[in-house]
């Protein structure tokens, strides 16, 4: 005897002829990929197309939503917690166990699969794949025309169809693959969400999580934002704080597609003159990274005195030579150096430009000391930028 079999899914008839199968109620499924680790000769086996392994007991079908993310030596897929697992075993992989299919809005692809297992097909005609419907908190958001995979005559037939649709760039608490079957039932998989998006601020040489150190008014610092490309979004900026203050203009990082669902950018900005607390965000479009700190130190500055081991003591008279050091990064290009007496100022001091001197920044100032200043302490400050450095103190004394 053969029993006619008409299933309706979203309004697409899908028809068979297959013998001595009693329909059931369909089965939704989801199945997420992660990465497998095979040996090369074995990267690009079976996958969806291919002809699967266990098959259900009649023609049960079964739709799953499969996450493809990033490159990957091989892709497989594991089933989602709370799901069924589908009849059909393309791509899943060797050895699985069900995981917490948690998305993020934007991120990858999805995979769905309509799996009916294996039935007793007499005849392939009349087949024609689906369109699936997908849910973001109960609003539907897009329909997916599936193919159909291959199909054969005869008995234990495997029969599914398949389709790929991008990550949904919205959250949602609960995203539902559905389908309607014959007679108006509604059969629900079971509930995904989708995390909020945020473009994934990276500093070079930092930790990916905690504060960061460096050095204020040294070099420039690197900065790189990654989105997920289904946003569609092709510059991010980063903007910036002092101390809580408002720092600079925004940064903007053009993006481009780096990765399979990933649009990234790098550039680099100049480190801000004063020490303190230096706070980054990037936006891209409507999303906010999470905030990074840079703790931003003082830069190490010295004025040495030359040839005037301590004690020293200088002419009156004469003069007095300074060695003025600074990081090799420093932005800033001279410094200005001057002299005290007792405590004051003895006049606006001197520029001198500094110089590469291997890993550091030099310059040699030479300050000339009064005849008047006999019996006085001297002493000398280099002014770098913002900091500040003081020579030893040095008595002078009769020529």
């Amino acid at each position: 005897m053969t029993t006619r079999i008409r299933w309706m899914v979203l309004g697409v008839a899908l028809s068979s002829a297959c013998k001595g199968v009693t329909p059931s109620s369909p089965i939704l499924s989801v199945e997420i990929s992660t990465v497998e680790a095979v040996e090369p000769s074995t990267v690009g086996g079976a996958g969806i197309g291919g002809q699967g392994g266990a098959g259900g007991n009649g023609a049960d079908p079964s739709v799953g939503g499969q996450t493809m993310a990033g490159p990957v030596t091989r892709a497989c897929f594991v089933p989602c917690k709370g799901s069924p697992v589908a009849p059909m075993t393309d791509g899943r992989c060797r050895e699985f166990v069900a995981v917490d299919c948690g998305l993020e809005a934007g991120r990858g692809r999805l995979r769905i699969a309509l799996d009916y297992g294996t039935v007793d097909l007499e005849s392939t005609a009349g087949f024609s794949s689906p369109t699936v419907q997908v849910l973001a908190n109960s609003v539907a958001i897009s329909e997916v025309k599936l193919q159909t995979g291959p199909l054969r005559n005869g008995q234990n037939a495997h029969v599914y169809s398949f389709g790929e649709l991008p990550t949904p760039t919205v959250a949602a608490a609960a995203l539902i693959f559905q389908t309607t079957v014959e007679g108006g039932e509604i059969v629900r998989g079971p509930v995904l969400t989708v995390g909020a998006s945020r473009p994934v601020l990276m500093l070079p040489g930092c930790p990916d999580q905690g504060d960061c150190e460096a050095v204020a008014q040294v070099g420039r610092r690197p900065f790189t934002v990654a989105i997920p490309s289904g946003f569609g979004v092709t510059s991010a900026f980063v903007k910036s704080t002092l101390n809580n203050i408002p720092f600079g203009t925004a940064l903007e990082i053009p993006l481009e597609d780096v990765a399979e669902g990933v649009r990234s950018g790098t550039r680099s900005m100049t480190i801000p003159d004063e020490a303190g607390t230096w706070t980054l965000q990037a936006t891209a479009g409507e999303m906010r990274s999470q905030p990074r700190d840079i703790i931003l130190t003082a830069p190490s500055i010295a004025a040495t005195l030359q040839d005037c081991p301590a004690p020293c003591t200088l002419p009156a008279g004469g003069a007095a030579t300074v060695l003025v050091t600074a990081p090799g990064q420093t932005t800033v290009t001279d410094a200005n150096v001057a002299a005290f007496l007792d405590g004051a100022a003895t006049g606006e001091g001197v520029n001198v430009t500094l110089k590469s001197c291997g890993m550091e920044k030099c310059a040699l100032a030479q300050l000339p000391i009064p005849k008047s200043a006999n019996g006085k302490m001297w002493r000398a400050t280099a002014v770098v930028g913002r900091y500040r450095a003081d020579s030893a103190i040095a008595s002078v004394v009769a020529p």
